[in-house]
């Protein structure tokens, strides 16, 4: 969409100058996050996440909810105990960001 705005400066002896403007902006408004990952696994067993969010990724950053995290696309992570964990996710570009959480069982 477009963006309107307008300047006016005004000076210490009182002259005004008044400066019309419209800004395209482009953009989807930044990535979506989005994990896919399996709903059930063993404990001991080494459990492959990926990162499929959408739109331009300049970085991430996993939380497995144990205290463990990972900056990679395609994390692995074992996890030690039995247990429901949030897996966290966040994404960004150079200006917005996204996050999204995953809950994963964990059975002995």
């Amino acid at each position: 969409g477009n963006i309107s705005f307008r300047l006016t400066v005004v000076t210490n002896d009182g002259r005004t100058a008044v400066m019309d403007r419209t800004l395209s902006v482009v953009g989807s408004g930044g990535p979506t996050a989005r994990i896919e990952a399996p709903k059930v696994a063993q404990v001991g067993e080494m459990v492959y996440f990926a990162d499929i969010s959408s739109g331009s990724i300049k970085g991430r950053t996993w939380d497995f909810g144990d205290g463990q995290d990972s900056y990679d696309e395609y994390p692995q992570h074992t996890f030690r105990s039995p247990g429901t964990y949030t897996v966290r996710l966040w994404v960004w570009d150079d200006v917005n960001g996204s996050e999204t959480q995953f809950e994963i069982e964990i059975y002995e």
